[in-house]
């Protein structure tokens, strides 16, 4: 195997990882939206969840109206029939009804008092909601047109480097490719790559290689693997980018 050869792997191996770091690049302003997008969605929850709520509580205040004021005119009738009745029976009964009434009256009057603070509380809770996910709808809007802007440059940067992956491939021996896209496919962060160390071990695992095969990688640049991780062993004299 020619020197160059290991060059062409080492070249290879500096593509991919530059193309990954591409792509990642895009993906994490992608993961920005995707967060936001799930608090606008379990805010967008909340809202509806209070929405219903605050329709309820309107109601209920509606009808504490309808019953203060039943008892408003029960109490009012009783009290112009108080100024008719002559016996003590009788003027004793009316009068329990006028308590009742004003007990009613005053019971619903604070229920209302206590829905108006829930309601109030309901309204801002919605002012909240509506004001946070027109936000981060402006933010989702912003976060896509940055990556529209930028993303052709990094498209045609990725292109660039895979039309030089395919020249590079095309130039190596079939079976060293397949190695290489095998041991590359297998997503180490050390890549398919390694190089032995001056006490003959494998850079990326440390596994010992027998003197031989020492000298046949970095003497005669013989095409091996390391036994330990299977990558693919380049001379010392061949530097990594």
């Amino acid at each position: 195997m020619q020197k160059e050869d290991f060059k062409i792997l080492k070249e290879l191996n500096s593509l991919n990882q530059a193309i990954s770091k591409l792509q990642i690049t895009i993906q994490d302003e992608l993961s920005r939206i995707d967060k936001i997008q799930h608090q606008r969605d379990k805010r967008q929850i909340e809202l509806d969840l209070t929405h219903d709520k605050l329709k309820a509580n309107i109601r209920s205040i509606q009808e504490s109206e309808a019953q203060i004021s039943h008892f408003s005119k029960l109490h009012s009738s009783a009290l112009q029939k108080s100024n008719t009745l002559v016996t003590e029976h009788e003027i004793s009964s009316l009068q329990t009804q006028i308590d009742n009434a004003k007990v009613q009256i005053d019971h619903f009057e604070n229920k209302g008092l206590e829905l108006l603070d829930v309601i109030s509380n309901d309204e801002e809770i919605i002012k909240n909601a509506k004001t946070f996910l027109a936000g981060s709808l402006e933010s989702i809007n912003e976060i896509e047109s940055e990556i529209n802007q930028s993303n052709h440059k990094i498209l045609d940067d990725i292109k660039t480097k895979k039309s030089r992956i395919s020249l590079l491939t095309s130039s190596l021996p079939t079976a060293i490719i397949t190695k290489f896209e095998y041991l590359t496919s297998k997503g180490s962060p050390l890549g398919p790559l390694t190089q032995i160390t001056d006490s003959n071990n494998c850079e990326a695992c440390g596994y010992l290689l027998h003197k031989s095969l020492v000298s046949a990688i970095e003497i005669k640049n013989a095409f091996h693997t390391c036994s330990g991780c299977e990558r693919i062993i380049i001379p010392q004299n061949v530097k990594f980018l």
